[in-house]
């Protein structure tokens, strides 16, 4: 999905900006792209939230309450930064829904989890893995650089269009797309790391053996995720 996107801010940009002829128009347009993340960003939580609502599990959230603040204690933070809401997943043959999700920000952060995982035998596991995401803000950082290449990319590309024509521009415009849509895939992939090795030293063999126990996607380049082996490998090390 992220891949066409950025595919098609490329062809608008090359289709636009030779007859805008200026960076100006380039700044304001990579300002409006810049706000829209921003935008989603500061959204996010309560638009998963939201997501799930209908099937949340207020009584798992209040039986994990007393351990979800010792874990959060753990890492530094407080119920105040980041909130539990459980909700009854559907299984995922792929997935099996043992992952859990942190959206939001700063103080403005929750993490999703399946009633599944919870009841499960590696929920721990799981969970010091979302709040290592909490904890470094990686979703802030993820989507900052999303936000900051925008900015740069469609300004420049618009500054350029004032002596390139459509095909000249779009032969710039595609790699940095592309190479900016790579990188925050290797970024998205370390934070994933970063968030293993915190589980493991605190939850010694769970994540890993929940990562062996259902599916592996598999990867590919521009995945957001390593693959599951790939995942077991490094924690093994």
């Amino acid at each position: 999905m992220e891949l066409w996107r950025e595919l098609g801010v490329a062809l608008a940009v090359s289709l636009w900006a030779p007859y805008s002829g200026n960076w100006l128009s380039g700044l304001i347009l990579g300002g409006l792209l810049f706000a829209l993340v921003l935008l989603r960003l500061q959204q996010s939580r309560r638009i998963f939230i939201r997501s799930v609502a209908k099937g949340r599990r207020p009584d798992l959230e209040k039986a994990w309450e007393a351990t979800w603040r010792r874990m959060l204690q753990q890492a530094g933070l407080t119920p105040d930064h980041c909130q539990l809401v459980v909700y009854n997943g559907v299984e995922s043959k792929k997935h099996q829904d043992f992952r859990g999700l942190c959206c939001g920000y700063g103080r403005n952060q929750a993490i999703l989890v399946s009633s599944q995982t919870l009841q499960g035998p590696y929920a721990l596991g799981v969970l010091a893995h979302e709040i290592a995401h909490a904890k470094g803000q990686h979703v802030l950082k993820n989507q900052a650089l999303l936000a900051g290449a925008y900015l740069f990319g469609v300004t420049m590309l618009f500054a350029l269009g004032s002596h390139w024509d459509n095909f000249e521009v779009l032969a710039v415009a595609v790699p940095y797309f592309l190479g900016m849509e790579s990188l925050r895939s290797q970024l998205q992939k370390h934070f994933e790391f970063v968030a293993d090795r915190y589980s493991e030293d605190r939850y010694p063999g769970q994540l890993r053996r929940a990562l062996n126990q259902y599916t592996d996607p598999g990867e590919r380049w521009f995945d957001s995720h390593p693959s599951n082996q790939r995942r077991i490998r490094r924690l093994a090390q």
